[in-house]
C-alpha cells in the first residue's frame, strides 16, 4: 500500500472525525481546549526554561501588533457601502444629504428631539470619525436617536461614520484638497500620508479635520487660505478610508430602494443575473416586506493592484434543511461597476439559521466572504479583497508547531497543530494544481504510520489533498503574522513506544511537544520545559526553536500503557458540550470555506439560546482568530459563555 494511499484509506475505512475502533471516544473537544491554551504562544525570543511551569497564559501572549481597539476600524471603511446603508436606514430623519430635513424630522422635533445637521462644515470638522462612529453605535437617546449596534454590523457603522463627511466636503473639495496636497505636503507627509499614519485606518478614524489642520497644516508656511487647508485636510482624512465621490447615486439608490426593479443608478453595479436561466416569480407582498441587498466594495489587498471589470461576483445562499444538513437555496451572479462595488437586490432576509456567502475568482484563487442573516436586518454588507498571488516559498515561515500527545489504547493521539505567516502582501499559492484545477497553498506532512486522520476544518479529499508524501492545504495563505492555522489529529500505532518524525518544510520559529503525565519525551532537538497544566489535566512540555526548512522533527514518546483517565478527562472537558460546540462552529467553518460543503451538518435539537450561545461562542473564535481581541479577554469571555452553556445542560438533566 502507498503512502498517501494509506492516508486516504484510513478515512474510508473510519470517516468519523478520530473515532478508534469503535471506542466512540471524542477527541476534538479536548483538541479544542488544548488548542486555545497554546494559540498565540511566542517564545521564539525567550531562552528555554530550566523549571517547571505551571498553569497559566503561555509566555508571549498579547494583543497583535496589528489589531486596533474595537472601537477601531480593522479594515478600509468604505462610504460608497455607507451611502447605500445611510440612505435606508437614515436618510428619513437626516435628509437624503445629512440637511436635518427627513421625512420624520419634524416629528421628532415635535417629541422634543433634534436632528442636527451633518452637513454642517462647523459641525463636520469638529467630529472625528470615531465619535460619529460611536454616535451611531451607541445612539442619542436625549435626542431620540436609537443606537444601531444591533441593526448594523461593525464594518457598517464605520462605513456611514465616513460617508457622513460628504455631505460638507464634496467631490470638488476633494479634488481641490489633493492638488493642494501634492504640490504642498506630499514630499514631506508622503503620498498617503505615511509618515503622520494617516494611512493606518485606526490612526486617521480619531482625527477630525480640525485636529488635521490644527496639528498638521496651521503652522505650514504655504499661504494656503483658511477654505484651502480645510480641502487640505477634507482630502488627507481619505487616507483613512474609501471616499464617496459621487452624491447622485446615493439619491439614485434611494429611489431604488423606494421601488424594486426601477432602473439601476449611475454607477451602480449591473444587475444581478438568476443561474437557473428562468426569470425569478413575482415577490409576494409578505415577500417584498422582507426583501434586501447584499452589497460590497471589491478592493485589492496587494499594493499596485487593481480590480478588473470583467469578475464575477457570485452570491449563494444558504441554510440548515430539517434535517440539518447544509443547502444552497440561491445562486446569483453579477460583476462590479468601474469602481469595483456590487449589489444583489430583492433578496430574502426573513430566514433563520441562513447565510449569504459572495465569491469572487481572481487570477484562478478564490476569494469569499459571508456572513449570518439576521432576521428584521435586511441588508449585507460583504466586502472581498483579493490579492495578487505568489509562489515564492520564501515568504512562508511557522511560528509555531504544536503537539499535543495523549494516551489511548494500543494508541496515541496526537494533535498537530500549525500556526503559519505569510511575510509578503500577496496570497500564497502553489505553483502548479494539486488536484483538478486546484492549486494549493502550504505543505506539510504527518507521521506515515498515522491513521485516523482528521481536520478541524475541512478533510482529505476536500480541503486537503494528498500528493505523495506531503498534503496541500488549498485554501490560499493570505499576507499576515499567523494568518494561517491547520489543525489536525490523528492515531499512531503505541507499545509503550513510539517514534514520530515529521519533515518540516517552512522555517519554523518554535516547536512545543506536550505528552500526557506518565510520558517522556526523547528528542535530539527537544529540550524539557517542565509542566503545562490544561484544564486541569498536566502535560509534561518540550521546546525546540529554530528548525530550518528541510530538516526533519523526530522525537520519541516512552510511557506507560493506557492508565485509564482518558475517558473521564474527555467527558470533563467535552461531553455533550463538546457536541454542541462542534455544531456551533460547523457553521462558521461553512462561511469560511465560503460556501463549499465538505460533510453534511448534524441536525440541531438544541433550544433557541442554547443555539445563540453555540453561534456566541463561534463568533468569538472568528473574532479572535482576526485578531480583534486579545487572549486574555477571549478566554475570559469563552469561559463565561461556556459556562452558561454548561448550565443550561445541566438544567435540562
Amino acid at each position: 500500500m502507498s503512502e498517501d494511499r494509506h492516508l486516504q484509506d484510513s478515512v474510508v475505512i473510519s470517516p468519523s472525525p478520530l473515532v478508534e475502533r469503535g471506542q466512540g471516544v471524542r477527541f476534538f473537544p479536548l483538541a479544542l481546549a488544548l488548542t486555545l491554551a497554546l494559540a498565540g504562544c511566542s517564545l521564539a525570543s525567550e531562552p528555554l526554561p530550566a523549571g517547571p511551569i505551571e498553569t497559566g497564559p503561555l509566555a508571549g501572549t498579547a494583543l497583535p501588533e496589528a489589531a486596533p481597539p474595537a472601537n477601531l476600524p480593522a479594515e478600509l471603511p468604505d462610504a460608497a457601502t455607507g451611502a447605500l446603508i445611510y440612505q435606508q436606514n437614515c436618510a428619513t430623519c437626516h435628509g437624503d444629504r445629512g440637511a436635518g430635513d427627513g421625512e420624520t424630522a419634524a416629528m421628532v422635533a415635535g417629541q422634543g428631539g433634534e436632528v442636527p445637521a451633518l452637513s454642517d462644515p462647523a459641525l463636520a470638522r469638529s467630529r472625528t470619525p470615531q465619535e460619529w462612529y460611536q454616535v451611531i453605535t451607541d445612539g442619542n437617546l436625549p435626542a431620540l436617536m436609537p443606537p444601531w449596534n444591533d441593526a448594523l454590523t461593525d464594518a457598517q457603522r464605520w462605513d456611514v461614520a465616513y460617508y457622513l463627511y460628504s455631505f460638507s466636503a464634496g467631490p470638488d473639495v476633494l479634488a481641490e484638497g489633493e492638488a493642494l496636497y501634492d504640490e504642498d505636503f506630499a514630499d514631506t507627509f508622503g503620498p498617503h500620508g505615511e509618515a503622520l499614519g494617516l494611512d493606518d485606518p485606526a490612526t486617521a478614524a480619531q482625527l477630525s479635520p480640525q485636529d488635521i489642520v490644527d496639528d498638521f497644516l496651521a503652522g505650514a508656511d504655504t499661504g494656503l487660505t483658511e477654505d484651502q487647508q480645510w480641502a487640505v485636510a477634507a482630502y488627507m482624512q481619505t487616507f483613512g478610508y474609501s471616499p464617496f465621490l459621487d452624491l447622485q447615486v446615493a439619491e439614485e439608490a434611494a429611489s431604488e430602494l423606494e421601488g424594486a426593479g426601477s432602473e439601476a443608478g449611475a454607477g451602480a453595479a449591473p444587475p444581478a443575473e438568476e443561474s437557473a436561466g428562468e426569470p425569478p416569480a413575482e415577490a409576494s407582498p409578505e415577500e417584498s416586506a422582507s426583501a434586501g441587498f447584499v452589497a460590497g466594495q471589491i478592493v485589492n489587498g496587494s499594493p499596485g493592484g487593481g480590480v478588473p471589470a470583467d469578475l464575477t461576483i457570485q452570491l449563494s445562499g444558504i441554510t440548515l434543511d430539517d434535517s440539518g444538513q447544509i443547502v444552497e437555496f440561491l445562486t446569483r451572479t453579477t460583476s462590479p461597476d468601474q469602481g469595483g462595488a456590487y449589489r444583489f437586490d430583492d433578496l430574502d432576509f426573513d430566514l433563520e439559521q441562513s447565510a449569504y456567502v459572495v465569491s469572487v475568482v481572481y487570477d484562478g484563487v478564490e476569494f469569499t466572504n459571508g456572513a449570518m442573516i439576521e432576521p428584521g436586518s435586511p441588508s449585507l454588507d460583504l466586502p472581498i479583497t483579493i490579492y495578487e498571488h505568489t509562489s515564492d516559498p520564501s515568504v512562508i515561515s511557522v511560528d509555531a508547531l504544536h503537539f499535543v500527545v495523549t494516551e489511548h489504547p494500543d494508541a496515541l493521539v496526537v494533535l498537530q497543530v500549525y500556526v503559519i505567516s505569510n511575510h509578503s502582501d500577496k496570497a500564497f499559492v502553489s505553483p502548479e494544481p494539486v488536484s483538478g484545477g486546484r492549486r494549493g497553498s502550504v505543505s506539510f506532512s504527518l507521521p506515515l504510520d498515522a491513521y485516523n486522520v482528521s481536520f478541524q476544518d475541512g478533510q482529505l479529499g476536500g480541503r486537503y489533498v494528498v500528493v505523495g508524501d506531503m498534503i496541500y492545504d488549498t485554501e490560499q495563505v493570505l499576507p499576515g503574522s499567523g494568518s494561517h492555522t491547520i489543525i489536525a489529529t490523528y492515531f499512531v500505532p503505541f507499545n509503550g513506544g513510539e517514534d514520530i518524525q515529521v519533515p518540516i518544510f517552512y522555517p519554523t520559529d518554535q516547536v512545543n511537544v506536550l505528552v500526557y503525565e506518565d510520558a517522556r519525551v526523547r528528542s535530539d532537538v527537544l529540550s524539557p520545559a517542565g509542566v503545562q497544566v490544561v484544564d486541569n489535566q498536566a502535560y509534561n512540555k518540550y521546546l525546540a526553536q529554530g528548525l530550518s526548512a528541510g530538516d526533519t522533527l523526530s522525537f520519541h514518546v516512552q510511557g506507560a500503557g493506557l492508565s485509564g483517565n482518558l475517558v473521564p478527562v474527555l467527558v470533563a472537558v467535552g461531553g455533550a458540550l463538546a457536541v454542541l460546540l462542534a455544531v456551533g462552529a460547523g457553521f462558521a467553518s461553512y462561511l469560511r470555506r465560503g460556501g463549499r460543503s465538505e460533510a453534511a451538518a448534524p441536525a440541531s435539537t438544541f433550544s433557541a439560546e442554547q443555539e445563540s450561545l453555540i453561534r456566541q461562542i463561534a463568533d468569538l473564535d472568528d473574532t479572535f482568530e482576526a485578531g480583534r481581541v486579545n487572549r486574555l479577554e477571549y478566554e475570559a469571555l469563552r469561559a463565561d459563555l461556556k459556562a452558561r452553556l454548561a448550565g443550561l445542560f445541566e438544567d435540562e438533566t
